[in-house]
């Protein structure tokens, strides 16, 4: 099981390696994809996934920020599978666009990566206490300022055809702020803020509860016995 530890850690490795190097490179260098939650949650995954490969290696006891920085990326990742898969794919085959479903980029980025990093931490990661899980809403927090300033105070535009945001439910320009008359994929900014931050704590339940399936480490029972 050690072995296969160390190999499924690797292949974490690889696949995030492989799908932020693509982002990058693919018909020419270009530090655009940087400005994608879905780059960075997989250069996040990337870091993590190296940083436990070390450790292992090592034979260095993981500290406790590293536990919970790995649980960070995993909710990170499983959160660009999701939004992904569920709000983003629906508009690709709206538009047309059903190519980019089965390309490389998209397949490893949004869907290998994840599959292996949540595969890993249900059977390696260490739980975390459920009120840990309010930390996982820190990366897209900042994220969403990010994506919401960067044109405005920066005059950053996310690709060739000058998208002031890199998502449609970020896009305030179009549907406002606050709408709630022009259909789900029309609702305003604020409220797909809180959908997808309600996604988020979500996943941390969910990943928190599996990893406390044992009763002696659910989080809930070792609380109740102390």
């Amino acid at each position: 099981m050690k072995y296969f530890k160390r190999i499924l850690n690797i292949l974490v490795i690889l696949s995030s390696a492989f799908g932020v190097s693509y982002s990058l490179f693919s018909g020419g260098f270009s530090l655009q994809p940087l400005l994608f939650f879905t780059t960075l949650s997989n250069i996040f995954v990337l870091v993590m996934s190296s940083i436990l490969l070390y450790f292992d290696l090592s034979k260095i006891e993981l500290t406790k920020i590293i536990d919970l920085l790995n649980y960070l990326a995993t909710a990170a990742i499983t959160l660009t599978f999701l939004v992904f898969s569920i709000f983003l794919m629906p508009t690709y085959f709206r538009d047309g666009n059903t190519a980019y479903l089965v390309s490389i980029g998209n397949i490893v980025n949004h869907n290998l990566t994840p599959i292996l990093m949540i595969t890993y931490y249900i059977m390696y990661g260490k739980k975390v206490r459920y009120k840990d899980m309010l930390y996982t809403l820190i990366f897209p927090l900042i994220y969403f300022v990010f994506a919401l300033m960067a044109n405005p105070v920066f005059g950053i535009v996310f690709n060739s055809s000058g998208d002031l945001v890199p998502y449609f439910f970020l896009d305030h320009y179009t549907h406002g702020w606050f709408t709630l008359n022009n259909g789900f994929f029309g609702l305003g900014v604020f409220f797909w803020v809180i959908i997808i931050l309600g996604v988020v704590l979500g996943i941390a339940s969910l990943l928190t509860f599996i990893k406390g399936l044992k009763k002696e480490e659910h989080p809930i029972l070792s609380e109740q016995r102390t």
